[in-house]
């Protein structure tokens, strides 16, 4: 699945329209649907990806394929 393809799935299951999206994260509508047009967003910046999400109520998880191991990409240092 793309970030195009889930960011659709998304707004449908969440019955949230584009331009509410857009809105919401204070974009226009063009630059949603632009990014999401650039290689089905799939090029977009990690830090973005994890702000359309939030708006979304979703989180990015990373999961090792072979062990339990999982971690949150949300933007915040752990390390401080």
């Amino acid at each position: 699945m793309t970030i195009k393809n889930f960011i659709q799935f998304l707004c449908e299951q969440k019955e949230v329209s584009m331009s509410t999206l857009a809105a919401q994260m204070g974009i226009s509508e063009k630059t949603l649907y632009t990014t999401l047009q650039r290689n089905d967003g799939m090029g977009m910046k990690v830090s973005t990806l994890v702000k359309w999400l939030e708006n979304l109520d979703y989180q990015i998880v990373l999961q090792s394929f072979n062990e339990d191991d999982e971690a949150i990409i949300d933007g915040e240092d752990e390390s401080e």
